[in-house]
């Protein structure tokens, strides 16, 4: 029998705790580096939490990991860059904005294979809000895309 593909949170959530160890880091450290709460990032590890991209991006920066590690079985990470945490959110809209249009996909359309609000798309694509882990896995796997593939510089 296949096994089951994690999700996106059991992937973050596996990744924060791997990554955390491996660098013989306690919660309270890590939090306090990414400036959110010891519960936060026990949430997290335990697959509790629905975390948002400024999120990620702070535990990226607190980890010294690129983003995509989280998501993906990339063996080693460069560190993230300086700029992370304006950068990743355009980066994300601006790949989902080309591979939907590389896929031929209206926003309408997406919007509503998704269940998205009217418009929701076009203020993804052209604002870049901090969306959840579990909308990013939405968008992802409706666009055929590996969750990481969102997080690279380019499609």
């Amino acid at each position: 029998m296949p096994r089951r593909a994690k999700s996106a949170r059991e992937q973050f959530a596996h990744a924060v705790t791997s990554i955390r160890e491996l660098k013989g880091l306690s919660l309270n450290e890590v939090a306090r580096a990414a400036a959110i709460s010891r519960n936060t990032i026990y949430l997290i590890e335990t697959h509790s939490a629905n975390v948002q991209l400024g999120t990620v991006a702070r535990l990226s920066i607190a980890l010294d990991v690129d983003p995509r590690i989280f998501f993906s079985e990339i063996a080693t990470s460069p560190s993230p860059p300086a700029d992370l945490q304006e950068t990743i959110r355009g980066t994300i809209a601006s790949n989902i904005k080309a591979k939907r249009l590389e896929l031929g996909i209206s926003q309408n359309e997406l919007e509503r294979d998704l269940m998205m609000p009217r418009g929701y798309l076009g203020i993804i694509e052209r604002k870049a809000p901090d969306l959840s882990l579990d909308s990013l896995e939405r968008i992802a796997r409706r666009l055929g895309i590996p969750l990481d593939a969102l997080f690279a510089s380019s499609l």
